[in-house]
C-alpha cells in the first residue's frame, strides 16, 4: 500500500518471470535449460518462496513485483553482476522473442490502420502495446524528431513506489533501473524486426531515480521491412485459401484443461492422473474423503473431461435433512401428479434431466433404505418409476456419487446395502485431506483468494510470509474451510495486505503461536489437544441416573442412548463455538448437514447460536 492510502497494484505477469529463466539459459554458459535455471534459483530461496514459486509455475498466475525483483536479482548475480542493465535487457529481448509473431502481428495492424507518416504509426503501435502493460504503473511519453523517437518513462505513482519496495527490503531505484532496460530490450528486439536497416548501436539510454529517456533511431522517412511484411501477407493469403470451398463446421463443445486443479503434491498428482484415465469411461465412480476436500468440484471435472461434457451435469445432495424421503425421491426420480399431499402436477425428477450426462449423488452414505433400493434398480438397469406411477422411465445417466461415511462398516452394520455398494465402488477414488497435501494450500490460497477478490472487487493480498504459515495449520474442515476462511480475512483486513489478525479466531490463535493446530481425522482420544473425550464421556455417563449402562445394553452403551447423544453434542457445540465442521470429526464422520438435523431434532439452536457468538472455549488450548 502507497503513501496515498490506495492499493498500489504490484501484480506482474508470469510471462515476466518465464523472460527472466529463459534469459539466463541464453546468457549463461553453464546451464542448457529452463528447468535446471528454475531448480537453482528455488534452491536459492527460503522454504515459504520455494512454495510460492513452485505454486506460480505451475498455474502460471500473476507474481508479486517484489518477488520478480528476486529473480532479476538472481539472475544479474549469475550472468552479468558487473552490467545489470545488460541482462535486464536480454530479459526484454527474451520476453519479445517468446511473443514476437503475435506482438509484430498487433503492430503491423495498427500501422495498416494508421494514415500517418511513419513515425506516427511507430508511435501509434508503441500506444497500443506499451500503454496495455504499462499505463497503471508508470507514464510514457513519446517525441520525435526527423531522426529519431524518445520515449521517456516514469513512475506514475512514484511516492507509492518507494514505499513498496521499501516495505520489501529492496532500492527503489534499482528496481526502476531493471524495468526501464527490460523495456529497452523489449523495444530494441521489436524495432530489429519491424524497422528495415534499423541501426542498433544509435540507440540512448539515460535513466535516474524513477524516471528515464530512451531514443530509437526511427527515421521519418523510414520503411518496415519487407521480410515481416511479406510473412504477415502470406498469412492471410493462407489462410483465405485455407477457407474457401469448404463448409462451415458447427464448432466442438469446449475441451477443458487442468489449469484450475491443483496438483502440486504426488497424492493429487496420482489423484489427477486416475481422474484423467477412468473420465474417458461410463464406469460408476465413488469419491471417498473428509467433508470439504472437494469431491463435488472433481464430480463436475470428471464430467468436463468425459465424452458426456456436452450434455447436463446434475448434483444433488441425498442427506435426510432437506426434506423427507418423499422429496428426496421426488426430486431424484420425479413423481405423478397426486402422487402425494402437495403433489398438483406432475414433475420430472433429476435423473431425467440428467440423461445422457451425469449425476452426481453427494452424501450417498446419508440415503434411506428405501432410497438405497431404487439407486440399486437404476444403476442395474437404467430404468425407474416415478412416484405414483407404474411405468419405466428409461435413461442413460452416468453416476459419480461420495461420501465421508465409512460405507463398509455401515455395510456390516447393516445400514448400507451391501449390493448397492459393490455397485457403487467400481472406481473409487479417496481424495487426500487437506493437512497430507501442505505443498497444494499457497497456490490453494492463491486461487481462492482470486476469487474472493473477485465477489469483494477489493484487490487485497497476504502480508509476506503468511502463506507458510497457512500451510502449517492443519484444516480439519480442508479446502471449505481455507476457503471461508480466507473469505472472512478479505472482508476484515482494513489495509491492502491481509495480516494474521485478520482471520477467524480458530486461524488467527494458530498463527499467532497461541494454540496448537485443530486436531487431524481420526483423533479419537487427543492427549493435550482440543478436548477431553474421556472426562466428556464420563460427564455425559454420570450426568443422569438413567443414562448409566444397564443389563439390556450387553455392549455396555447408555440405556438412555438420546439423553447421552443430546448430552454429548451440547458439550461439543459448547466446546468448539458451534464449528459443526470441528463437531463432525468427533461425531463418527459425520457430515455438517447430519448435525445441524440433529440440532434442530434435540432443540439446540439456540446453544448452537449462542455458542458460535461467545467463540471456542480458551480452555481447549490447554487440556
Amino acid at each position: 500500500m502507497g503513501t496515498s492510502g490506495s492499493v498500489y497494484d504490484d501484480s506482474v505477469q508470469f510471462d515476466l518471470t518465464e523472460a527472466v529463466i529463459l534469459a539466463v539459459v541464453r546468457v549463461c554458459d553453464d546451464v542448457c535449460d529452463d528447468g535446471a535455471v528454475w531448480d537453482e534459483f528455488l534452491a536459492s530461496r527460503d522454504e515459504a518462496d520455494r512454495a510460492y514459486f513452485e505454486a506460480l509455475r505451475s498455474s502460471r498466475k500473476p507474481v508479486h513485483l517484489y518477488q520478480q525483483q528476486r529473480l532479476y536479482e538472481f539472475g544479474v548475480a549469475k550472468c552479468s553482476p558487473d552490467e545489470p542493465r545488460q541482462f535486464c535487457m536480454e530479459c526484454g529481448r527474451q520476453f519479445m522473442r517468446m511473443f514476437s509473431f503475435s506482438a509484430i502481428t498487433n503492430f503491423l495492424k495498427a500501422a495498416l490502420a494508421s494514415r500517418g507518416s511513419f513515425q506516427t504509426k511507430i508511435m501509434e503501435m508503441l500506444q497500443q502495446q506499451l500503454e496495455k502493460h504499462a499505463g497503471t504503473t508508470f507514464t510514457l511519453q513519446y517525441r520525435v524528431s526527423a531522426r529519431e523517437i524518445s520515449l521517456t518513462f516514469e513512475s506514475r505513482r512514484p511516492d507509492d513506489q518507494r514505499a513498496y519496495f521499501e516495505e520489501h527490503g529492496l532500492d527503489s531505484d534499482e528496481c526502476f533501473m531493471r524495468s526501464f532496460y527490460f523495456l529497452a530490450g523489449a523495444l530494441d528486439q521489436t524495432f530489429k524486426h519491424v524497422v528495415a536497416n534499423y541501426d542498433p548501436t544509435m540507440e540512448i539510454f539515460s535513466v535516474k531515480s524513477l524516471w528515464g529517456r530512451m531514443v530509437f533511431p526511427v527515421r521519418e522517412d523510414g520503411l518496415f521491412t519487407h521480410q515481416m511484411l511479406g510473412q504477415k501477407l502470406m498469412g492471410y493469403l493462407g489462410g483465405l485459401v485455407g477457407v474457401s470451398g469448404k463448409k462451415e463446421k458447427a464448432p466442438e463443445a469446449k475441451k477443458p484443461t487442468d489449469v484450475d486443479l491443483v496438483v502440486r503434491s504426488k497424492a493429487m498428482k496420482s489423484v489427477w492422473e486416475k481422474i484423467k484415465r477412468i473420465s474417458r469411461s461410463d464406469e460408476t465412480v465413488l469419491l471417498r474423503g473428509e467433508s470439504g476436500t472437494g469431491k463435488s468440484f472433481i464430480a463436475s471435472r470428471i464430467h468436463e473431461l468425459s465424452e458426456r461434457r456436452a450434455e447436463p451435469f446434475v448434483e444433488v445432495g441425498l442427506t435426510s435433512d432437506i426434506g423427507s424421503d418423499n422429496m428426496i425421491q421426488s426430486d431424484l426420480f420425479g413423481h405423478e401428479k397426486g402422487a402425494f399431499t402437495g403433489a398438483t402436477e406432475q414433475k420430472r425428477g433429476l435423473f431425467a434431466l440428467a440423461d445422457g450426462g451425469t449425476i452426481f449423488l453427494d452424501e450417498i452414505g446419508d440415503s434411506t433404505p428405501e432410497l438405497q433400493a431404487k439407486l440399486l434398480r437404476v444403476i442395474e438397469s437404467s430404468t425407474f418409476k416415478r412416484l405414483g406411477s407404474t411405468q419405466d422411465t428409461k435413461v442413460d445417466v452416468r453416476i459419480v456419487a461420495a461420501t465421508n461415511c465409512d460405507l463398509e462398516k455401515m455395510v456390516a452394520d447393516g445400514t448400507f446395502r451391501q449390493d448397492l455398494y459393490y455397485r457403487l465402488n467400481v472406481i473409487p477414488i479417496e481424495l487426500p485431506p487437506l493437512r497430507e497435501r501442505p505443498e497444494d494450500i499457497p497456490e490453494l490460497v492463491d486461487f481462492l483468494l482470486s476469487r474472493a477478490r473477485k465477489a469483494s472487487a477489493a484487490q487485497k493480498r497476504l502480508e509476506p510470509g503468511l502463506a507458510s504459515g497457512l500451510a502449517a495449520y492443519s484444516w480439519p474442515g480442508n479446502i471449505r474451510e481455507l476457503d471461508h476462511a480466507l473469505k472472512y480475512a478479505n472482508a476484515m483486513s482494513e489495509g491492502a495486505n491481509i495480516s494474521s489478525g485478520d482471520f477467524p479466531d480458530s486461524v488467527k490463535a494458530f498463527l499467532s503461536g497461541e494454540t496448537p493446530a485443530p486436531p487431524s481425522e481420526g483423533a479419537a482420544e487427543p492427549s493435550g489437544g482440543i478436548i477431553n473425550l474421556k472426562a466428556l464421556r464420563e460427564m455425559i455417563r454420570t450426568s443422569d441416573p438413567v443414562a448409566v449402562g444397564s443389563s439390556d445394553s450387553p455392549h455396555g452403551i447408555p440405556a438412555h442412548i438420546e439423553h447421552a447423544k443430546r448430552a454429548y453434542l451440547l458439550a461439543l457445540i459448547d466446546e468448539f463455538g458451534g464449528d459443526l465442521g470441528l463437531v463432525a470429526k468427533f461425531w463418527d464422520r459425520s457430515s455438517e448437514k447430519t448435525l445441524r438435523k440433529l440440532v434442530r431434532e434435540y432443540g439446540l439452536a439456540g446453544d448452537l447460536n449462542a455458542a458460535r457468538k461467545r467463540g471456542p472455549r480458551a480452555a481447549s488450548a490447554e487440556q
